[in-house]
């Protein structure tokens, strides 16, 4: 399995990089992030990154990743 680092890293790749995140946060099983265009994101490749449970688009440009309890790791 990849470490949290590989898989923190493809996230922000499929986000659309650092520069397309207008912020993060997240929750007790969620990275939730507004994007600044969440057309250059690639939710089908977020959906396929190991260790990703999950991904639910938020309003306009919001993307919830699902990552489960240990998502702090990331």
């Amino acid at each position: 399995m990849p470490s949290s680092t590989d898989t923190s890293r493809s996230i922000l790749k499929e986000v659309g990089g650092a520069d397309n995140v207008a912020n993060l946060t997240y929750c007790a099983t969620r990275l939730r992030f507004q994007l600044h265009d969440r057309s250059q994101a690639d939710l089908d490749a977020l959906e396929n990154t190991p260790q990703v449970l999950g991904v639910v688009p938020q309003g306009g440009d919001g993307v919830q990743v699902v990552m489960g309890g240990g998502v702090a790791e990331f």
